[in-house]
């Protein structure tokens, strides 16, 4: 799985931060498996419209037959805001494969019941 973190943080990101942010990141396919092939996170720094500092944080999810899921949001404190991202992609990655099983494994109308005989 390819993690890519890509930033355009004033001042730049640390290197714990950074090791603590891909080791997050590194976490998400262990719940799916090879169910996901890349992950892709930008970090970029922002005011807000009351002049506050605030990070933005951007996702990227190339998940293998199902497509590439995007989450952002905003926030203050740039490890909770990424937590808080991962926790979003996991949920999104979740409903996205239950989606896709659910529609591969649907009985057409009309069809009797696999689990009732027709007699």
């Amino acid at each position: 799985m390819l993690i890519e973190l890509s930033s355009r943080m004033e001042p730049p990101l640390s290197a714990q931060e950074r090791q603590l942010i891909q080791d997050r990141l590194k976490q998400l396919p262990d719940l799916f498996g090879p169910t996901i092939t890349s992950v892709r996170l930008f970090l970029s720094n922002g005011t807000g419209e009351r002049s506050g500092k605030d990070q933005y944080a951007r996702m990227t999810v190339h998940v293998r037959r199902v497509g590439v899921l995007v989450v952002e949001d905003r926030g203050s404190q740039l490890l909770a805001l990424v937590e808080w991202l991962a926790r979003r992609a996991t949920i999104a990655v979740r409903r996205r494969v239950a989606k896709r099983y659910a529609r591969r494994h649907l009985i057409p109308p009309g069809w009797p019941d696999q689990g009732t005989s027709a007699a």
